[in-house]
């Protein structure tokens, strides 16, 4: 599964793989700084989970790894 546009950032070439996505789990200090700014608890909890991770990626050609944030 070659993604198209993608470069490797040591070689530069755009024969790479996904291998998987890093997720961080809920965040209890992000969700209470927001509910307390915006005024709204339910906001806040929302807040928390608004973490898309990074897509870790593999070179095909130099074997090296790297992540990239998803758009």
């Amino acid at each position: 599964m070659v993604k198209a546009g993608l470069m490797c950032p040591y070689c530069y070439s755009e024969n790479v793989i996904q291998l998987g996505t890093t997720r961080k789990p809920y965040s209890v200090g992000r969700a209470l700084v927001f509910g307390m700014l915006s005024g709204s608890a339910a906001l806040g909890a929302l807040c928390g989970f608004k973490n898309p991770g990074k897509n870790k990626m593999v070179c095909r050609s130099c074997h090296r790894e790297f992540t990239v944030k998803p758009k």
